[in-house]
């Protein structure tokens, strides 16, 4: 390096801030630090408090989604971390946390037959996420651009059932982090208690997944199972087994437009939603299984029904659609 070309680089060095004058290797390593953390704390009071501020959860994304997992299991895709995403309860009275002001607000469906909305926004629970601290990436663009794929590309985007928070949150990403992403994991609730405006923010969820992360590679479903608690055999001892095939005309039109399970096609329509995110790398298909009253209609007898199958035909028939090259497979 020519003497004036030395005194140039090191005049710019100078006008660097401290952080950005260390080697970039060791930059990474604070990056690693702050936003990968090796293990997670215990919940502070303070967390805890927070907890109660937001909307209740079918399940957990930590028993059935965790990053956690055992080294034979463990493969070089794993996530390094499960980031929590939920949604905060607008009826509580505590405090909003002060992190929220600059979200994207949206409305929810607060009252018990669903006919009430209320303005909300999503928040990400600091006894899951207290360890991370992304706030490094808002300091300047080249620490953004340095540590974005860090987080995002080595995180598993926990939603669990508020499904409702997924365009709000995508929308707020840059779309260099939106560009990053490559885990969600979603937890569809149960079927026989939706409603219109359930099914509506399920598809815009859907929607948004397909459209705004077009490197989505990892989707983690966990399907909310009814299984009659018989006292003399399994709860779902007896039910029929449903194929791939089976499914795809259970949920599809017969060829005079109609349907050849009414039932069957309405309780699937959240499936033909979800079926709009393509191209995935895989697919994980489990049943978060409740216990439940012996059906006493057809809606709920094909609830039990379909949750026998989640594991078998009915993650098939998902796999063969969304798994593999965008465009590779037909509606």
């Amino acid at each position: 390096m020519s003497a004036p070309t030395a005194l140039a680089q090191n005049a710019r060095n100078t006008t660097l801030p401290p952080f950005l004058r260390l080697p970039t290797e060791i930059r990474l390593m604070i990056y690693e630090h702050l936003l990968l953390p090796k293990s997670q704390p215990e919940a502070s009071s303070s967390c805890q408090s927070l907890e109660q501020m937001l909307q209740p959860d079918y399940h957990s994304c930590d028993q059935h989604y965790s990053s956690k997992r055992s080294v034979k299991s463990a493969s070089a895709t794993s996530p390094r971390i499960t980031v929590h995403i939920r949604t905060l309860d607008p009826s509580s009275t505590k405090p909003k946390p002060t992190t929220i002001r600059n979200r994207t607000p949206f409305s929810i469906r607060t009252s018990r037959f669903r006919s009430r909305t209320m303005g909300t926004t999503y928040f990400a629970p600091g006894s899951h996420n207290q360890a991370i601290h992304p706030a490094i990436l808002s300091v300047c663009r080249t620490t953004h651009a340095e540590a974005v794929d860090l987080l995002y590309g080595g995180a598993l985007f926990c939603f669990g059932s508020h499904v409702d928070a997924v365009p709000a949150f995508l929308a707020d990403l840059t779309p260099r982090a939106r560009a990053r992403v490559r885990r969600v994991a979603l937890v569809k609730a149960p079927l026989p208690y939706d409603h219109g405006a359930d099914l509506d923010d399920w598809a815009e969820a859907c929607k948004a997944l397909a459209g705004d992360l077009p490197g989505l590679a990892e989707l983690r479903l966990g399907v909310v199972a009814g299984k009659p608690a018989r006292k003399r055999q399994g709860g779902w001892a007896g039910l029929r087994t449903i194929s791939a095939a089976q499914f795809r005309t259970l949920s599809g039109p017969t060829p005079d437009g109609g349907s050849a399970d009414s039932v069957a096609s309405g309780m699937l329509e959240w499936a033909g939603a979800l079926m709009c995110v393509r191209g995935l790398a895989s697919l994980e298909v489990r049943p978060l299984v409740e216990h439940c009253p012996s059906p006493m209609s057809e809606g709920m007898a094909f609830w039990v029904t379909l949750s026998k199958n989640l594991e078998g035909g009915f993650a098939e028939w998902l796999r063969g659609l969304m798994v593999g090259r965008k465009g590779e497979h037909g509606a």
